[in-house]
């Protein structure tokens, strides 16, 4: 099944591709003969129309990338020098592979992430992601072997958890599912020539997909492949166990919840609002400064506790991920909240008022333990102050976000 020349504006900002003006810009890119000379129309015309929606992106892909957002100006003109306005590159789109939009994505998020393996905070953040990349259950790869998909599933150690092959038809994706039933949200590897036709199935089923170009699965094809993998399934064991072990440096076709999520503490301090006030009939000085150490201690230590191993509860990890989802990447990251329906399913809940009771239990945490950061004393007079402030500062915000969430319902009661 091969992607029309035209797409669906639908809602988004991206518009219409137009493959004969592709083309056109394909033709004249990189022919310019002296830098003072103006850039070819066609060329320009394509630049103007796309412009915008990769500036978009690029701004909502990297939201929790501070440094990345203070220069997006610099990286998008980087993606245009170095991709989009470069002999050849534009060529490298073919229709019916993968949408146009995709391919220049993918070609932005590739000049970004170049710029960002220079940096110097990229080690830690690396650090990071690996932490959360091991966390994940399972990970797996699709690949197309004849007129059928072979799919193959690999636990954190690599053992393998499915070797099979099936259909690309309703049927076929039934069994898929019931062999999936136990995995839950699971990564999955797929091959650019054929993400347009698996993208709507494994989105439907809320399975992450990670793209993979053609240069990189030559490299991972070089792998050492077990005798018990099915001959079927040999091209997808290696994409799976690539994905496995370096998979927390590729970027999913859509951005998962708390997926872009570095360092907590570090984001905290970088992308806490620098217009933050304490409500406007309180005129003495806000410690901007002082309220983002004490906030960066109180979610770290929530964090800790939550995930201590020592714990009696092993669920109790559980309470992180739903304080995190629900209240932390809304008020950071400028997200919507994970719908309790998608919690429940992810972090294998039995019911709404579970997933409820962990929030509570979160929000006491976090309020019980910011009271005890502040009675730490960090000082006296000025600094002691700034801390009470804050305590006072966070009560007010909670207060007014409950009174509007309890006028919401006074006009349009939840069903």
């Amino acid at each position: 099944m091969t992607e029309p020349h035209t797409e669906s504006s639908d809602s988004s900002l991206w518009p219409l591709t137009i493959l004969p003006d592709v083309q056109a810009a394909a033709e004249v890119a990189g022919k310019k003969n002296k830098s003072d000379e103006p850039c070819p129309l066609p060329l320009e015309e394509l630049w103007r129309k796309y412009e915008i929606p990769l500036r978009s992106h690029l701004r909502r892909r990297f939201r929790s990338f501070p440094s990345i957002i203070r220069n997006w100006e610099d990286r998008l003109q980087d993606f245009a020098l170095q991709k989009l306005f470069k002999e050849g590159w534009l060529k490298n789109w073919t229709p019916g592979e993968r949408r146009f939009r995709d391919f220049l994505r993918m070609g932005l998020n590739n000049v970004v992430w170049d710029w960002w393996r220079a940096q110097s905070q990229y080690k830690s953040w690396e650090g990071a992601r690996k932490k959360l990349w091991r966390e994940k259950g399972h990970f797996s790869a699709i690949e197309l072997t004849s007129a059928r998909y072979a799919f193959v599933a690999l636990d954190q150690s690599g053992a393998i958890c499915a070797d099979f092959q099936f259909a690309d038809t309703a049927e076929g994706w039934t069994e898929f599912d019931a062999r999936l039933s136990s995995f839950r949200r699971c990564p999955v590897a797929v091959q650019i020539s054929i993400i347009a036709t698996v993208r709507d199935s494994f989105l439907r089923r809320r399975h992450p997909i990670y793209p993979i170009e053609a240069k990189d699965a030559k490299r991972h094809n070089k792998q050492k492949i077990p005798a018990e993998i099915t001959t079927e399934g040999r091209a997808a064991w290696t994409f799976a166990n690539a994905l496995r072990r370096e998979g927390y440096a590729w970027s999913p076709l859509i951005p998962q919840p708390g997926d872009d999520i570095p360092c907590f503490g570090e984001l905290l301090i970088t992308e806490l609002p620098d217009n933050l006030t304490t409500p406007q009939e309180d005129s003495e000085p806000f410690d901007l400064e002082c309220a983002k150490a004490v906030l960066r201690t109180t979610l770290e230590r929530v964090e800790k506790v939550c995930k201590d191993p020592k714990r009696d509860q092993p669920r109790y990890s559980n309470v992180w991920d739903i304080f995190r989802f629900r209240i932390l990447d809304p008020i950071f990251k400028g997200i919507e909240p994970v719908p309790y329906k998608e919690l429940i399913d992810q972090l294998a809940l039995r019911s709404p008022t579970e997933a409820t009771n962990m929030l509570v239990t979160a929000k006491n945490l976090f309020k019980h333990t910011l009271d005890s950061v502040v009675s730490e004393d960090p000082g006296s007079g000025p600094a002691k102050s700034e801390l009470q402030r804050l305590v006072e500062f966070v009560d007010k915000l909670v207060a007014k976000e409950a009174e509007k969430k309890a006028n919401k319902k006074r006009v349009a009661p939840e069903q």
